[in-house]
């Protein structure tokens, strides 16, 4: 099968991690396999060029942009898809177009990656809409995703459908003393210290701000703790100075972006996600590959993959005191949240392998709609 992907770049995220994963997974099946980038390639580019996918940046600018259209129906018209699979709103409305000049028979996908923020619709969305006269199945990672796109798009609900997001579960080793000593060494830290850890990029979304503000309390009743933050963006300066204005800079380290996320993973006591919005968390599963309890806040798909009191715990968004209070219910008992993580490494191996993923959408793409 001949499956072209358009993103809007391959920076470091979730929907681009997900592509990666799913992209790799489709190459293992023998399918020939390209990526359309709007913008530019991106970080994560390298991961799939170097399995010989080709990779292919197209430089939008803002606006409408004419050059890049031609650029899109040149590139689809050579490839000759099967399927045109598109992981953005921008991206579906330019395939849409693209695909009755280029690749007519074509069968048109798109994933929606996650809740639109603060539920805007505005020109892009009114675009996406349209879009969907032309596309044939329209995927949510999770049913909250489903549900919000059936919500604003109901003319279309027979074509709107959840398949979750999958990891390759291989990459993730349980959580180890070996492993906590190692990033404890790493850090300067004693032996006996407890690490939290969040995976994710340093944007409002996120709510980092949040994190500390719990974190702050988690100090105050478990002094012998600390908070790792991997990953990077716009607000880390920001963050950074909360941090200090805090007094969290001797618990707290920033590790920025890292390649080794999954060996960082295994050296964790416990896992956290903060975040005002989410679609189908990649960080919370590979946490929970790696046999983390997971403490996270109640919105998007959030509560689909944390089972309250089972592999971790949920709280209500926005609120500190209870964030910190499930941090400290873990850290103060680590025999319930050992027991926590096991259970999320077991549900994750039943629910979210890439394997799962992939058979999902090879079954879409030849289903007809």
């Amino acid at each position: 099968m001949r499956i072209l992907h358009v993103i809007e770049n391959l920076n470091t995220g979730g929907a681009e991690h997900m592509l990666v994963n799913l992209v790799t997974e489709q190459i293992r099946r023998q399918n020939h396999v390209a990526v359309l980038c709007l913008f530019e390639a991106g970080d994560l580019a390298g991961n799939l060029t170097a399995l010989g996918v080709n990779v292919t940046a197209c430089h939008k600018n803002s606006g409408l942009n004419l050059s890049v259209i031609l650029t899109l129906i040149k590139r689809v018209y050579q490839f000759a898809p099967d399927v045109l699979h598109s992981h953005s709103l921008m991206g579906n409305y330019y395939m849409a177009f693209v695909r009755l000049f280029a690749a007519p028979r074509a069968v048109q996908v798109v994933t929606r990656h996650g809740l639109l923020r603060e539920g805007k619709v505005g020109r892009l969305g009114f675009l996406f809409h349209l879009s969907l006269w032309m596309t044939h199945w329209a995927v949510g990672v999770c049913d909250a995703v489903s549900a919000e796109l059936i919500s604003k798009h109901a003319r279309f609900s027979l074509r709107i459908l959840t398949i979750n997001n999958g990891i390759d579960l291989a990459r993730f080793k349980p959580c180890n003393s070996g492993s906590q000593q190692a990033l404890k060494l790493e850090l300067k830290l004693g032996t006996q210290t407890r690490l939290v850890g969040i995976v994710a990029r340093l944007n409002p979304i996120k709510n980092h701000h949040l994190l500390l503000e719990a974190f702050a309390l988690v100090q105050q009743q478990v002094p012998h703790s600390a908070l790792v933050i991997v990953g990077d963006g716009e607000l880390r300066r920001e963050l950074e100075a909360y941090t200090q204005t805090l007094k969290l800079t001797s618990s707290v380290f920033f590790l920025g972006d890292r390649t080794d996320v999954n060996t960082l993973l295994a050296g964790l006591d416990v896992f956290v996600l903060s975040s005002n919005n989410e679609g189908y968390s990649l960080a919370l599963l590979e946490a929970a590959a790696g046999s983390l309890p997971l403490v996270a806040t109640a919105v998007g798909g959030n509560a689909d993959i944390v089972e309250h009191n089972q592999n971790g715990l949920i709280v209500p968004p926005k609120q500190p005191t209870a964030l910190a209070a499930a941090l400290i219910k873990l850290l103060e008992n680590p025999e319930r949240a050992n027991l926590m993580g096991n259970n999320a490494r077991i549900w994750v191996e039943k629910n979210a392998s890439v394997q799962a993923m992939a058979d999902a959408y090879e079954q879409l793409y030849t289903r007809k709609a």
